[in-house]
């Protein structure tokens, strides 16, 4: 990412460790929430946008695409996200008026972060509001942010069902480079502000 080329000390994004990776396919229903249901098949719809998921030492990585399901509306927008983890397809449909960014899992925020793309309300990043919580989650956890995340879970699990606090998340980044001038840092500290107007409005009803 560019932005590691031109800062430098607190700003470097560091290597994660690998992290230890557990046999076989272990799907964990109970960990899903409220606005997560597991279904049978996919169905067809407006593709939103696709994502990799990195597995054992980043050299093998599994699709998650996400889908807008006909049945949406603008009050209980319905996304599909398909996952193909080791060649087994799971079919996952989140209810976005009920992802709570506060305590919501990153195949969640995927789901949300890619209907805002749709409907104008993301951060207006050229590769997508997904890709603008990614690198917010990144720069946090180089500069010393502990999140809820159980990372030495794999990669995958840590997607579908740890559950973290985007905008605690957020407003870190935020606290942590709010003086800085640097224009790529003051891109970064706009995307977040975006991040966390989008995020005020979820769950829906609230």
């Amino acid at each position: 990412m560019e932005i590691t080329s031109t800062l430098n000390g607190k700003y470097d994004f560091r290597q994660n460790p690998m992290k230890r990776r557990l046999p076989g396919v272990q799907e964990q229903e109970g960990c899903f929430g409220d606005a997560v249901t597991k279904v049978d098949k996919r169905e067809e719809g407006i593709f939103l946008g696709i994502t990799m998921v990195p597995e054992e030492g980043e050299e093998m990585t599994y699709g998650m695409t996400a889908i807008l399901l006909p049945e949406s509306t603008p009050g209980k927008p319905i996304v599909q996200i398909i996952s193909d983890l080791r060649g087994n397809r799971g079919v996952y449909h989140i209810d976005v008026s009920k992802v709570d960014p506060r305590n919501a899992s990153e195949m969640e925020m995927f789901a949300l972060c890619s209907y805002a793309d749709k409907t104008g309300e993301g951060t207006g990043s050229t590769f997508g509001t997904y890709h603008s919580l990614k690198l917010q989650k990144t720069i946090a956890e180089c500069n010393g942010f502990k999140g809820k995340v159980d990372v030495s879970l794999p990669a995958w699990e840590q997607f579908m069902n740890e559950k973290e606090d985007w905008v605690d998340m957020c407003r870190f980044v935020l606290s942590t480079f709010e003086n800085e001038n640097d224009i790529k840092v003051l891109d970064l500290v706009s995307k977040g502000k975006k991040l966390l107007h989008l995020f005020s409005k979820y769950p829906k009803g609230e």
